[in-house]
């Protein structure tokens, strides 16, 4: 008994340290990727835009809206896109990255993507989650 417990407890204190080193924070993406969503609406200067999100209750979705002209939008290799760019490249159906926080994605995000992907910043400030439609 007391060797199991022993050995747990060695486990607990050794991998930790273990992984850190396999990891080490410079390869490491900083912040939070950007998640994927689809435009649902487009109305003027505004934008609406869901994902499917699975709750307690189901399948539901979380969604957001925003101003245009209130968030950063960039194109899928980092550079910025104006306003009149971003609606001539959009429509409702686009599939579009948004950042989860107010911070432009780490390089290393925009690395993967290609350079017609539209990526908004500051736009997941005014989200919520959309229930699931109660089945008939």
């Amino acid at each position: 008994m007391f060797r199991t417990s022993l050995a747990a407890m060695t486990c607990f204190v050794l991998i930790p340290s273990i992984c850190h080193a396999q990891f080490p924070e410079e390869i490491v993406p900083k912040g939070l990727a950007p998640q994927f969503y689809t435009i649902t609406r487009l109305d003027g200067d505004n934008i609406t835009f869901l994902t499917p999100h699975i709750t307690k209750d189901g399948r539901g979705y979380e969604g957001g809206f925003t101003a245009i002209k209130d968030i950063e939008i960039y194109d899928g290799s980092g550079k910025n896109l104006a306003a009149e760019d971003f609606r001539r490249r959009v429509k409702v159906g686009t599939v579009l990255l948004v950042a989860p926080d107010d911070d432009k994605p780490d390089p290393a995000y925009f690395s993967v993507l290609k350079p017609d992907t539209v990526v908004l910043v500051g736009a997941l400030l005014k989200t919520g989650i959309i229930p699931p439609k109660p089945e008939k």
